[in-house]
């Protein structure tokens, strides 16, 4: 094998090696995938109370494409309780494939994204929405008992959250039915399935 055999050997190898590092990075779970309050109180979808007098809400929200195609992890996502009239609460949303939810939470609860971490490579980037309605906030509410959809958010170039038109409720709620199989919510979810393909 000549040298310059060799030397492309070593920079293919050495590609790939910075794609897959990369790909690691922009992607790596940073937070437990169950719904924590108040930063230390992780609560299994097990423990949920029921459908019939807490509400459950869910959505899509993605980082953006990879450059696979993938949908990108979008970081670690950081919600304040900001309804003057019920408890205050910090959440951190668990998430299955894109899909992020809260726990079962009392009616009125309003979770608003205060701040955003994210990484790549070795440089850490941290974006804080406000309260005030500032590109790139979401907005999850307990609206009714039961399931409440709160859409489908990704990145624009700016790299604020925008909605998300390619990704449907019934997406989600597919998704969300193998997290909570066999737990309290599981019918709800099936008759709500059920609903959406008719």
């Amino acid at each position: 094998m000549n040298l310059l055999k060799k030397k492309n050997i070593i920079f293919f190898v050495f590609s790939i090696f910075l794609l897959i590092s990369f790909m690691s990075c922009s992607s790596t779970q940073k937070y437990p995938a169950e719904a924590t309050i108040d930063g230390s109180v992780t609560i299994k979808p097990k423990k949920f109370d029921s459908p019939d007098n807490t509400g459950l809400a869910f959505g899509f929200i993605t980082g953006g494409k990879s450059l696979m195609g993938s949908d990108k992890y979008p970081g670690g996502l950081f919600f304040l309780q900001i309804n003057p009239k019920m408890e205050a609460k910090s959440m951190v949303m668990a998430f299955e494939d894109m899909v992020f939810y809260t726990s079962s939470q009392p009616v009125g609860m309003h979770f608003h994204l205060v701040s955003r971490v994210t990484t790549s490579g070795n440089v850490t980037y941290y974006q804080y929405p406000g309260i005030q309605d500032a590109p790139g906030a979401i907005d999850v509410i307990i609206k009714k008992p039961g399931l409440n959809y709160f859409g489908s958010y990704t990145v624009d170039k700016s790299n604020n959250f925008v909605t998300d038109d390619t990704k449907t409720e019934l997406d989600a709620l597919k998704i969300l039915k193998k997290k909570l199989a066999k737990t309290s919510w599981e019918n709800t979810i099936d008759s709500r399935i059920k609903e959406l393909e008719k």
